[in-house]
């Protein structure tokens, strides 16, 4: 029950239904904690801090994960403890502490180096996708754009096909990146690409995700590859083939 929980809060959140989401977390937490599962409690428990930085609020969502951590070394699991020191890491990088930032990784990384590489259990594999992609935002916070790009390209080689919405949010996300660096050929080649998977998902992210493709791309609009992607994007809704 507490999985099931779990799921129903991620697949809320996703939704952006928050409040739902929240609520199921919580009680995918409490029912973890009654069955004694130290790690899905920090599974649960991490999952509410990244809902929480989703929203903007790094520092209750640091709090949260900090929480998980601990809930995690209870259990010992290194595929959990690398889940939320992984969260933890680009939480302090948000708050300006470079240092303990790093710190964390290191841990995150040495905790995923000692768990399987390979599950197909789930709750039991943290995949190295997205443990990728979690190190990517990690070096964005920390204002390094070149080592989260290859951190997210990597992340894409590493998914497992059908994996749709990781995939596009990933795309979403070099896309913006690459147009921050003036790279508007490779930005709009990503953009492409996010917009190809995005008839498929009903994801408030994948919307998110758009309103700031099109939010960026208008500053290059002249250009007429970016022009011709920005139309494109005003003319896309996630979920717009009814899948």
């Amino acid at each position: 029950m507490a999985k099931l929980a779990h799921l129903l809060g991620a697949a809320n959140a996703d939704a952006g239904h928050q409040s739902l989401a929240q609520e199921y977390l919580r009680t995918g937490y409490r029912l973890a904690i009654e069955a004694g599962r130290d790690g899905l409690a920090a599974i649960s428990l991490r999952a509410l801090s990244g809902q929480s930085l989703a929203q903007g609020f790094p520092l209750p969502a640091l709090a949260l994960a900090e929480d998980a951590c601990r809930q995690a070394h209870v259990e010992g699991d290194p595929a959990v403890l690398a889940f939320t020191y992984n969260l933890k890491s680009q939480l302090h990088a948000l708050l300006h502490d470079e240092q303990q930032a790093r710190r964390e990784l290191e841990a995150a990384e040495r905790y995923y180096g000692d768990g399987p590489q390979t599950s197909s259990a789930p709750f039991s594999h943290y995949s190295r996708a997205s443990f990728l992609y979690r190190s990517a935002q990690t070096a964005l916070a920390l204002g390094d754009p070149d080592a989260a790009v290859k951190a997210l390209l990597a992340s894409l080689e590493a998914r497992d096909a059908g994996q749709n919405r990781s995939m596009a949010l990933t795309h979403a996300q070099l896309t913006e990146i690459y147009l921050h660096l003036g790279r508007v050929d490779a930005a709009c080649a990503q953009g492409a690409q996010f917009l190809s998977l995005l008839t498929s998902l009903h994801s408030w992210q994948a919307e998110r995700a758009l309103a700031v493709m099109r939010r960026k791309l208008r500053r290059y609009a002249r250009v007429p590859e970016a022009g011709d992607l920005l139309l494109r994007a005003k003319g896309h809704t996630p979920g717009a083939n009814g899948s």
